[in-house]
């Protein structure tokens, strides 16, 4: 029974060690990652104005899900952190201090054709119609009512950087000159 407490203390006291050692400042705030957990090392930051319309157009068009939002004393979204399938973006109210940055977002999504239409239909306005590109891919353009460029992808094929070229050649007149 005495080992059985002596060995509890001891466990304790360990713990209460490496508990001591994560911590990092006075308040007790443990150490965080360098990168936070579901975030990768590029992430998109948009200035937007009026952030809560943006997010209401990213909710319809892209099923986002909110992760953040920070909201000043006269209501206004000051900022606000968003995922959209495993990607996060940070979205940041313009003003004088930062203004308003349009930004261009390439993004791979099940069904092209039916993305761009969501995106029509809630505002945003055509660059290119859905259309197979000789790089292999399926994709579509638009600009969102706030000025910022999406393009719209599926994935169809792995092309080869010498078929890439080829075929990029062939679409612009590019003569063979090999």
């Amino acid at each position: 029974m005495h080992r059985l407490t002596e060995f509890r203390g001891i466990r304790n006291l360990v713990l209460g060690c490496k508990q001591r050692l994560e911590n990092l400042n006075l308040g007790g705030s443990m150490r965080a990652n360098k990168i936070p957990d579901g975030y990768h090392t590029v992430t998109p930051y948009l200035l937007v104005h009026e952030v809560s319309a943006f997010l209401e157009y990213l909710e319809k068009v892209f099923s986002t899900k909110e992760l953040r939002r920070t909201t000043l004393a006269e209501g206004v979204v000051h900022h606000a952190r968003i995922r959209i399938g495993d990607s996060v973006l940070m979205i940041g109210e313009a003003g004088d201090h930062q203004p308003a940055v349009p930004t261009v977002l390439y993004m791979y999504v099940d069904d092209v054709d039916e993305t761009y239409q969501l995106a029509l239909k809630h505002g945003a306005k055509s660059l290119r119609e859905p259309a197979e590109q000789y790089y292999g891919e399926r994709n579509a353009g638009v600009e969102d009512p706030f000025g910022n460029q999406w393009w719209f992808a599926v994935h169809l094929q792995n092309v080869s950087l010498e078929e890439m070229e080829k075929r990029a050649n062939e679409k612009f007149h590019v003569p063979n000159t090999k």
